[in-house]
């Protein structure tokens, strides 16, 4: 085995004690741990690019289904003006002018990325739409909350004026007949005097 050819001498030492380990593993746990760790890092690299190959899915799948009506009515206005080009200028006009885009001098070029990257890049995902439905969730059950906060306060509003009202018309038909007729002294007639005619 010629060891420059295959690069054997570039590789990691851990990484070839990890390949002629036994089954179950012979090393302490502390390498073990070791080994797991780099695996899950990997791993986790792993699941962001395949989760960045699944939003650029969700945005092209949100730009042809009508997630964002101005974002497809802007696409579709774009293909259709692209079509009327090509239709019209002849197939290797075309290229020699995106040729010629391309390969422009780097002093014509803008360090700002380009608006169809920046277009594309601002479409929502599935994960965004989850998010605002999350969002959304929240604020209808935190409104819903503050509007049954604000019954039942109202409720017991007027439950303490009904109460109020009750205890007023009892205290008045609790009140003594002596004492009504003593608010009144001109209505009382005194027994005693005769009216002399």
């Amino acid at each position: 085995m010629d060891v420059k050819l295959s690069q054997v001498d570039m590789v990691d030492p851990d990484e070839l004690d990890e390949e002629f380990d036994t089954f179950p593993s012979s090393r302490p746990p502390e390498v073990i741990r070791v080994r797991y760790d780099r695996l899950r890092i990997l791993a986790a690299r792993v699941q962001t690019v395949l989760g960045d190959f699944a939003t650029q899915g969700e945005r092209i799948q949100a730009l042809v289904s009508w997630r964002d009506p101005r974002a497809t009515k802007l696409f579709i206005g774009v293909c259709f003006a692209i079509t009327i080009i090509l239709y019209v200028v002849p197939p290797k006009m075309v290229a020699v002018a995106l040729g010629f885009y391309f390969l422009r001098h780097p002093m014509f070029r803008d360090p700002m990325p380009p608006a169809s990257l920046s277009f594309f890049r601002r479409l929502p995902g599935l994960s965004d739409s989850q998010r605002n439905n999350d969002t959304t969730a929240e604020a209808d059950k935190e409104k819903k909350h503050e509007t049954e906060k604000k019954d039942e306060l109202k409720d017991e509003d007027e439950k303490g004026e009904e109460d109020e009202e009750k205890a007023y018309h009892k205290e008045t038909e609790d009140t003594d007949p002596d004492e009504k007729t003593a608010k009144n002294p001109q209505d009382q007639k005194d027994p005693t005097t005769v009216t002399v005619q």
